[in-house]
């Protein structure tokens, strides 16, 4: 099916064998019982940030860095309706010499996912989440989960989510809190392409032990991934936040009022049977402040290794 959706003689041809492509992609991603993932590559970023735990926590100065990331799950229970497994994510970040914004991240994961028919399916996570910054303990997060998948036909779907999380910080005990968080995101496969389109919004209240860090935030996607050439796949997409603070900021008495603007455009090159891939992603961060201090740019350039079993 890939060698006729290259050289088919029609329009129709190509796009048929191409849907045939995508369609037994999907069966042997299902049929397996486990997920492998494992991310490594070099980065060069222009404006240190502490993320992802903490993006208001910016160095102001430029450095690169190794960057390791795996995650793998495994369905100890699946049947024509329900899925249930564990899984685990680990991520670390090595720089070259800002060693206190090194951040080690591991996160558990307990799920379950039911499927009542073909068009809706209901899921809930457990995630227990450990950050470490310069080896130090930094930050234990538990969040709960639950969700809603909707597959309105073949080519689209809708996934609405909420989340509640618990923060304990261990550095600074008046930022531990919790949050509300629902979001709505929804995603386009293209017929007569090997792609895809996707937007979403969401909307956060946090409370904090200190006055000083309740926020709620608004945040809106748009993004679009798709096959350029064969086995090459161009993403790009945008991300827009709205954080507003309920009250004012102790140190400059005004409530602070953030806008934040992430530009993210990367392109893959699949190079061994759908599992290995090299890849080199452009990600741009723009914060807006009424307090000043709190304004930031951000340019990171990643290139990288991928493993997807």
């Amino acid at each position: 099916f890939e060698s006729v959706a290259g050289i088919g003689e029609s329009e129709e041809l190509k796009n048929n064998a191409q849907l045939w492509v995508q369609i037994i992609r999907n069966q042997q991603a299902a049929s397996k019982p486990y997920r492998l993932y494992l991310k490594t590559g070099y980065i060069y970023d222009d404006n240190v940030v502490l993320e992802p735990a903490d993006q208001d926590i910016v160095s102001n100065e430029s450095d690169s860095a190794l960057m390791l990331y795996f995650s793998g799950k495994y369905d100890l229970v699946k049947d024509r309706r329900v899925t249930s497994g564990i899984g685990y994510s680990h991520y670390q970040s090595l720089y070259q010499d800002l060693d206190e914004y090194n951040l080690v991240g591991s996160m558990g994961n307990v799920y379950v996912n039911y499927q009542l028919n073909e068009s809706w399916t209901l899921g809930v996570k457990y995630l227990p989440t450990y950050y470490w910054v310069d080896s130090e303990s930094y930050l234990m997060q538990h969040r709960f989960n639950p969700s809603v998948l909707w597959m309105i036909d073949n080519f689209n779907a809708v996934d609405f989510s909420y989340s509640y999380y618990r923060n304990n910080y261990f550095t600074d005990n008046f930022r531990d809190g919790h949050a509300n968080k629902t979001s709505a995101d929804y995603s386009h496969s293209f017929s007569e392409i090997d792609g895809y389109a996707f937007c979403g919004i969401g909307y956060e209240i946090y409370s904090a032990s200190a006055k000083d860090e309740d926020f709620s935030e608004l945040r809106t996607l748009l993004g679009i991934s798709c096959d350029i050439f064969d086995h090459t796949r161009i993403t790009v997409y945008g991300k827009y936040y709205d954080k507003s603070y309920d009250h004012k900021d102790s140190s400059y008495d005004i409530k602070r009022d953030d806008s934040r603007y992430y530009v993210s455009a990367s392109i893959t090159q699949n190079i061994w049977k759908q599992w290995l891939s090299v890849s080199a992603e452009y990600n741009y961060t723009k914060n807006n402040s009424n307090i000043a201090d709190y304004d930031y740019e951000r340019n990171a350039v990643l290139l990288s290794v991928s493993v997807d079993l």
